[in-house]
């Protein structure tokens, strides 16, 4: 199922479809927050995909608007994939201070921009929410 939906977008984004790239799309996709590169090389396995394919494909992932990359403040890049097919994010991300867990807040809209800046011409916006996760809140 995650493999035919990753499948599906590399078509629709114009890319071949690699065995690579839909396991690559398909760890993004059944992870449950965005991924470092570290993290997306331990789920798929050192011997499926090479360090540098990976890097190459994110970065072909992010120029079609498949993924996006998040900078969580703490020098790690992270990577999800991207429900509103553009390079500039749709949705915020929060970051715990604690473990550094990062989420995509799915569910929060930002607001339109060119809508409110007539003439501007936005090419990138990131928006953090940085505090304390469930998890630590609790003490676990």
């Amino acid at each position: 199922m995650v493999e035919s939906k990753a499948s599906q977008l590399l078509g629709d984004a114009g890319l071949r479809r690699t065995a690579g790239r839909v396991a690559i799309l398909g760890a993004l996709l059944r992870a449950r927050k965005p991924l470092t590169h570290e993290e997306l090389l331990t789920r798929l396995g050192e011997d499926s995909v090479d360090r540098v394919t990976v890097y190459r494909t994110l970065q072909a992932f992010m120029d079609k608007g498949i993924a996006h990359r998040i900078a969580a403040g703490d020098r790690l890049w992270r990577f999800a994939v991207c429900g509103c097919g553009h390079r500039v994010h749709c949705h915020p991300h929060f970051a715990c201070r604690v473990c550094g867990a990062v989420a995509c807040l799915n569910d929060v809209a930002l607001p339109d921009l060119a809508r409110m800046m007539p003439g501007y011409a936005v090419e990138s916006l990131e928006v953090y929410v940085r505090g304390v996760c469930p998890r630590c809140a609790r003490g676990h």
